[in-house]
């Protein structure tokens, strides 16, 4: 299996596969051929859609949505990885290896200890952060093998370089995004998005919060106003908006999984 660029490139990022909430990004020179989901009602201290996971190097995810997570579960919050036998033994099968998360983050509110996903006992942990931010979780002198990839300055790190030094000095090939819609909108605007995953569930919600609806723990200290869209990152122009070939389509119940491919 060949990348299709070299990993040191300085330019052009290949394929990317988007789950719902997520994302995978594809090094190679080929399609990687995915079980479809399906389906869940459940809420997920895992993973979401299990089936596409299973091939994946890594998942990579904002730091904002395992805290989230983290107030909205017992304990030290989530560890994203497999845990259906069926298809921990299709990732055997496939040849991957111990399986990564990826969090990116400016590190400005980050302790490492108050969640167990960076306890190494189920997954490796990357963080992918700016300068400041590995000088703060420096300091922490905590954690030692979590891995640390340093990219960008200020509070915004640079996601291209990041993807080039995970697939050049991790091996990373699929990686699998699990959100959140600022991480995403930021990939997209990168161009690191190349195929995706959408779900329509034939539920109205609206943009606008009622007001009897009450604010989550996390929500209480600042209540939103609006819910959150898939893209919450500055958008695009009619000129130079990304369009999506339709792939494929898959029906549970009510709900419609359909698979899209970016046109280049």
């Amino acid at each position: 299996m060949m990348p299709l660029i070299s990993p040191t490139a300085s330019s052009a990022f290949l394929p990317l596969l988007q789950s719902v909430p997520g994302f995978i990004r594809i090094l190679c020179n080929r399609w990687m051929e995915w079980p479809h989901s399906k389906g869940s009602t459940q809420p997920a201290p895992t993973f979401r859609n299990p089936p596409k996971t299973a091939g994946s190097d890594g998942v990579i995810l904002g730091v904002n949505t395992l805290i989230e997570e983290t107030l909205l579960s017992p304990g030290r919050g989530p560890v994203y990885r497999i845990e259906d036998p069926a298809l921990r033994e299709l990732r055997r099968r496939l040849g991957k290896q111990r399986e990564k998360n990826i969090f990116v983050t400016s590190a400005s509110r980050l302790d490492l200890g108050a969640y167990q996903v960076f306890d190494g006992d189920a997954v490796d942990s990357v963080v992918i952060t700016t300068t400041s931010g590995a000088v703060r979780l420096a300091q922490k002198k905590s954690h030692p093998h979590v891995t640390v990839i340093v990219t960008g300055e200020g509070t915004m790190v640079d996601l291209p370089k990041a993807m080039r030094i995970l697939r050049a000095q991790h091996g990373i090939e699929y990686l699998l995004c699990e959100g959140g819609p600022t991480l995403y909108g930021y990939m997209s605007r990168a161009g690191l998005i190349d195929e995706k995953f959408l779900t329509v569930s034939p539920m109205e919600l609206g943009l606008f919060i009622p007001a009897e609806q009450e604010p989550s723990q996390a929500e209480k200290r600042n209540p939103p106003k609006e819910r959150p869209t898939t893209f919450m990152a500055p958008g695009f122009m009619k000129e130079n908006a990304p369009w999506w070939q339709w792939i494929s389509c898959r029906r549970a119940g009510d709900h419609q999984f359909n698979r899209y491919r970016r046109k280049r």
